[in-house]
């Protein structure tokens, strides 16, 4: 039987392929999400031991561990383009916790190849999602930290408001909008004064973090609001 050893000692290993599985249930959110930043010649979905992943457009770095210091904290800058990520992000307290596991193996042995084998893999590389870095229109990128590096990490990994919204608002600058650094959705024309009024003046749009000024710019829709309202007042 042909080992990952021996195929990486060949004078040609030909295409590395790297698979990434995002599982969000170590989060309480039943979810599995599988993708690669590889494409078949086909232009298919890759598919290894019976599974499709989605090709997206990302680039990850810092893998790497010379058994000295701390472990590695790998980062991931996938496009924002489609929103892969971006709806994830806003639903779920920016991924904090979720299990990221990036396995590579070699292209001759992807399914539907005269060598297909799924059990000519790497050891998987198993990270937790640490913290956002940024998120912005064209890219959203996260810190990855190993679950044995975590010992004193807390989940979620961010203050818990019950009345304050955390997410960043968008900004009204040469007259434009501008969301480079905006984390809330929110992309309508009505705008309100930090104080709930509505107003014609795009420059006084500031929202008041309150659940009432989501409520005006989302009415009946889900609020995407990043406070806590069903929490208690006090602290234990």
């Amino acid at each position: 039987m042909t080992s990952i050893a021996e195929v990486s000692q060949r004078l040609a290993v030909g295409d590395l392929v790297q698979l990434f599985i995002l599982d969000l249930t170590p989060i309480g959110v039943d979810g599995i999400y599988r993708f690669t930043n590889s494409i078949t010649g086909a232009g298919e979905k890759v598919s290894f031991g019976g599974e499709k992943y989605t090709a997206v457009d990302f680039e990850t770095e810092g893998w790497e561990y010379n058994g000295k210091g701390a472990f590695p904290r790998p980062r991931m800058r996938v496009s924002n383009v489609g929103g892969f990520l971006s709806g994830l992000l806003y639903q779920y307290g920016d991924l904090v916790g979720a299990e990221v596991t990036r396995i590579r193996t070699f292209a001759e042995f992807l399914d539907g190849m005269p060598n297909a084998d799924s059990s000519i893999i790497y050891p998987p590389d198993i990270y937790r999602v640490f913290q956002k870095i940024r998120q912005n229109k064209k890219l959203v990128e996260i810190e990855l930290s190993a679950a044995v590096d975590e010992e004193e990490a807390k989940i979620p990994a961010r203050k818990i408001f019950r009345d304050t919204c955390m997410h960043d608002y968008r900004r009204y600058v040469e007259g434009a909008w501008d969301y480079t650094t905006a984390t809330c959705p929110y992309t309508g024309s009505a705008c309100f004064t930090r104080d709930g009024v509505s107003t014609d003046d795009p420059s006084a749009d500031v929202c008041g973090r309150q659940l009432s000024d989501c409520q005006l710019r989302f009415g009946s829709d889900p609020l995407p609001t990043r406070a806590f309202p069903g929490v208690s007042r006090s602290r234990y």
